[in-house]
Order: C-alpha cells, then structure tokens, then sequence
C-alpha cells in the first residue's frame, strides 16, 4: 500500500493595507513539529502588495515570491523523503535483512 504524497500550494491570503500573505497549504494535513497537531496551514510572514504601483514593488513581490516558492519547494521536499524514510524503516522486509 502507498503513502499518501502530500501536495504542497503557494497561496496569498488579502490582509490590510492593500497587501497580501504568502503562506503554504498542506493537502493532505500534515503534523506540525512543535505543537503535534495536524495542520493544513502554515504562514511564512512573507507579505506582498496586492497591486504594485511602482518598479519597486514589483520588483520586491517578484523577490517575496521567489523566496516562498523555495520555502515550498524545501518543505515539499522534506516531507516526501520523511515520509519515504518512515515506510522503509517500519518494512518488515528490510528488518529481517538486517
């Protein structure tokens, strides 16, 4: 039987002064380290302008979001080899070999 892969979305929440929040959305939930609870969300403090008016703020959203979309990228990547590491040690194959 599989594991379950879980997609991990960039996604922008309104927020005030004509900005928005960048934060990860876990499908399906994951565990979150420190409290233990399952979670879907987790929010980067990354804010971006909802409608850049200059060169400047284009330039910075551009820059807010390339450097979420590595955090996305990193967490997406650590939760497959996490969960790739906990089916092969909870195999009872590779147990008797070993």
């Amino acid at each position: 039987m599989g594991a379950t892969i879980t997609k991990v979305a960039l996604r922008r929440r309104a927020i005030t002064n004509g900005r928005e929040s960048l934060y990860l959305d876990f499908y399906p939930a994951i565990r979150d380290p420190q409290t233990m609870k399952m979670t879907r969300r987790e929010y980067l403090g990354i804010y971006v302008y909802t409608k850049p008016r200059s060169e400047m703020e284009k330039e910075f959203n551009h820059e807010m979001q390339t450097k979420a979309e590595v955090i996305r990228s990193m967490r997406e990547h650590i939760i497959y080899y996490l969960k790739q590491y906990l089916i092969r040690k909870s195999d009872p194959i590779l147990h008797y070999h070993s």
